[in-house]
């Protein structure tokens, strides 16, 4: 399976997926912990652009529908991964103390929300 290029784009979308899950066990104090985290997370949801019906076709096409899957996977990894922080600041918005970071934080996500929202829909 290894000789075929959906043999290889999974191959090294597994090698991404385990130096991720490794780099999570990892040293905690490392100042390069998240940054890591967060590039091999996204090299390993990218990967997946490159199966599936994304590398259905060769050429400009081919790339332009790779690109596209990519800017979808980002857009929806980026308003997913957004949902359970806004879960959490939800809950702040009871404390009177919290209350005004909580709206502003809100307000930021929910600028974003129609970006990610948007990003979705287009791509």
């Amino acid at each position: 399976m290894l000789h075929t290029s959906f043999g290889q784009v999974w191959f090294w979308h597994l090698m991404l997926v385990l130096a991720t899950c490794g780099a999570t066990l990892g040293a905690t104090a490392s100042p390069w912990r998240y940054p890591l985290l967060l590039m091999l997370s996204m090299a390993a949801l990218l990967s997946l652009a490159f199966t599936g019906h994304a590398a259905m076709y060769d050429g400009l096409r081919g790339a332009a529908q790779r690109c596209n899957q990519r800017l979808h996977l980002l857009a929806v990894a980026g308003w997913l991964g957004g949902l359970w922080p806004l879960l959490l600041t939800l809950r702040w918005l009871r404390c009177l103390r919290l209350r005004a970071g909580a709206l502003t934080a809100l307000m930021a996500y929910s600028r974003s929300g129609h970006v990610w929202v948007a990003l979705v829909t287009l791509a």
